[in-house]
């Protein structure tokens, strides 16, 4: 095969190779980024977030407030936080989408658990906040009724979103017992039944 013809058929292919990159997969990429971001429940950056409110219906209000890139319980306890229980919390409600758009507007609340809510959170940054009102399940049980504070539309979300932000006193706060690095443990006394056991470094 002469090399003239080599040449073309390479050019060929990479026109081939260039339109299914550019036309098609890049398309297709870019169409599911901004479909995506289309779904999202809020623009909320979890970086910037310095308070979060949780209110699950007859059970009492659960503040947590970021003072000093730490972040404290201060409702209905004040203590320190599981910092990695709040920034899964921060991380969910920065990645919330909803599955669909049930109703623009005129919306019966009530109907869907929604003048009395079941579930809300209330996440506030530096500049705004943003509250999700969350009623009853669907039929299938499988999604929540959601409202947005501000937004006339009903949404419907996936229940593990819920399940996600619907955190307990337990689970946000700090549970380690002993914060002492084991190398500054010189002495160690355990007592039981009255015996004491003394160890010493």
């Amino acid at each position: 095969m002469k090399l003239g013809k080599v040449l073309i058929y390479f050019g060929i292919l990479v026109a081939l190779a260039s339109y299914v990159y550019f036309v098609e997969i890049r398309y297709k990429t870019e169409q599911e980024t901004r479909k995506a971001e289309a779904e999202r429940l809020t623009k909320v950056e979890k970086d910037k977030i310095t308070e979060v409110d949780l209110t699950a219906k007859d059970a009492p209000k659960i503040s947590v407030r970021k003072i000093d890139d730490n972040w404290l319980l201060t409702e209905p306890i004040k203590v320190k936080a599981d910092q990695k229980a709040i920034q899964s919390v921060l991380t969910t409600f920065e990645q919330a989408q909803f599955e669909k758009v049930l109703k623009e507007k005129d919306v019966a609340w009530q109907e869907y658990g929604l003048e009395q809510p079941e579930f809300t959170v209330t996440i506030k940054d530096r500049d705004d906040s943003v509250t999700l009102y969350f009623g009853e399940s669907n039929p299938a049980k499988t999604s929540y009724y959601v409202r947005k504070k501000g937004d006339d539309r009903l949404l419907l979300v996936a229940d593990t979103l819920k399940n996600s932000l619907n955190k307990s006193i337990l689970q946000l706060r700090e549970k380690t017992v002993l914060t002492v690095a084991p190398s500054q443990v010189e002495r160690v006394v355990v007592v039981k039944d009255g015996k004491e056991i003394e160890l010493k470094r």
